[in-house]
């Protein structure tokens, strides 16, 4: 009797799983091996692609099927992906954890890998500084509040092209058994963000401080962006900056930029992008 013929069906099924381990084990090391073509054509710049990252993302849940949770499909591919950037270019990670949360580190580990580096801060400005000198590619921060006494957000309304810009939010993948804490968070760094198709931009307004919040809803619709304010400062004299969320990608340039400044016949000084981040997906 052969060895084949004379296998329990368990060892059998162990057997194949052997194999599809082996399958699974070779289609990993081409795909490294494609990573580095592209890290080849690409050339200089920031390896983390947060747009195209969410593309890969959405397309896996849409076509997943089967027993496994989609939430665990998900953290094994944002493992790989860490992992696959890393080999691209060098991937340091500086996260602001205030009041010694570990949920943001949950956060920033499940976005960007358990073997990237981090460096953890409890305060926003050595974020800020480390993705302004290169010591750090992506910085994480706290979603901004309302009322914040001291908010990191305005430090990213800039004119210069290599400003850091908001490139992401975490976590990406939204369920309800999957977080510690219910916390939010962006990610920054210097590049600028690309389109996923499904995406919001933060802008900052910058404006008469009495101008009414009905106002500028009024104000944002007229010019073709839908979007609510997130957070407002004043920033010194009748001037205040305001957060936008618009629920679109606008990149720096577009017309509905300038269109809601001429609508606001100078009550608006100027308006900046701050950056954008692919929508979350959300899992039951």
């Amino acid at each position: 009797m052969s060895t084949e013929t004379s296998l329990s069906p368990l060892e059998t099924v162990r057997r194949e799983i052997d194999a599809l381990d082996d399958a699974i084990h070779d289609l990993l090391k081409r795909r490294v091996s494609l990573v580095g073509q592209v890290a080849r054509a690409k050339g200089h710049g920031l390896p983390v692609r947060p747009g195209r990252e969410a593309e890969i993302l959405r397309r896996l849940v849409a076509r997943h099927s089967g027993n496994l949770p989609p939430v665990v499909l998900i953290s094994i591919w944002r493992e790989l992906m860490g992992a696959m950037t890393r080999l691209q270019a060098p991937l340091a990670v500086a996260l602001c954890a205030p009041q010694k949360s570990v949920g943001y580190w949950d956060l920033a580990r499940f976005q960007f890998g358990s073997s990237t580096p981090f460096t953890l801060h409890r305060t926003p400005a050595p974020v800020l500084r480390a993705v302004s000198d290169g010591q750090a590619t992506v910085g994480v921060l706290p979603m901004p509040q309302e009322e914040e006494a001291d908010p990191w957000w305005p430090h990213l309304v800039s004119e210069q092209p290599d400003a850091p810009r908001i490139i992401g939010r975490l976590p990406f993948i939204e369920h309800r058994t999957g977080r510690f804490e219910d916390l939010s968070a962006l990610a920054i760094g210097k590049t600028e963000p690309e389109p996923s198709g499904d995406d919001r931009t933060l802008i900052a307004i910058e404006a008469e401080i009495e101008v009414s919040r009905a106002r500028l809803h009024e104000l944002l619709k007229t010019a073709g962006l839908d979007g609510g304010i997130l957070a407002m400062v004043g920033i010194g004299g009748d001037d205040g900056l305001w957060l936008i969320e618009i629920q679109d990608f606008v990149a720096r340039g577009d017309e509905r930029l300038a269109n809601l400044v001429a609508l606001a016949n100078k009550t608006i000084r100027r308006v900046v992008p701050l950056g954008a981040y692919a929508t979350p997906i959300r899992l039951g």
